[in-house]
């Protein structure tokens, strides 16, 4: 498969993750696309890969499964040096942890991606970064910092 078929595909795959309609046929997708690609030479693809398929886990419950492959992400934006997918996969492995009770570990990552995105001003990432602070300090009984 060639680089450019591969960015098709997971564009194919970021459009069908963000519709919710069937993460099995993302996941399944995302572990062919894995396997047809050379990892080394290609970390922008892998990234999107792993990105789509953690975000699918999450979605379907299996936040435990999801962390390796957003926490790879993660690593292989800083390596790509993407500050904008940098701050996605932070608001998402936030949202991992979210999921899984870990209130305050989402928290700094929420914060984190904040200030990443407040720097570069992705305010799309402001405002998932923000609400989702909000969400986790309501999940600790903390009303007077969700309301902020």
């Amino acid at each position: 498969m060639t680089v450019e078929q591969l960015r098709i595909n997971i564009e194919e795959l970021e459009d069908l993750v963000s519709s919710g309609k069937d993460y099995i046929q993302v996941e399944n997708k995302a572990k062919e696309l894995l396997n047809e690609l050379i990892v080394e030479h290609h970390p922008e693809i892998h990234y999107r890969i792993l990105h789509v398929l953690s975000i699918s886990l999450n979605r379907r419950g299996m936040a435990k499964k999801a962390l390796p492959y957003a926490q790879h992400s993660l690593a292989l934006t800083k390596l790509i040096d993407n500050k904008e997918s940098q701050a996605q996969v932070l608001v998402n492995i936030g949202n991992i942890y979210l999921h899984i009770s870990e209130y305050v570990t989402a928290i700094d990552y929420f914060h984190q991606a904040l200030a990443l995105s407040r720097e570069y001003d992705y305010k799309k990432i402001i405002a998932a970064s923000t609400g989702n602070i909000g969400i986790a300090y309501l999940e600790l009984c903390d009303y007077p910092l969700a309301l902020e």
